[in-house]
């Protein structure tokens, strides 16, 4: 399984619910 993914995941549904820090990592992760 790729721990990516679901490190992506988390941080996007972090980001969802209002998460700032979690949007900032999540679209860091969409950059790399």
């Amino acid at each position: 399984m790729d721990l990516k993914y679901y490190a992506k995941a988390y941080f996007g549904i972090s980001c969802d619910m209002g998460s700032q820090a979690g949007c900032d990592k999540y679209a860091e992760m969409n950059t790399k």
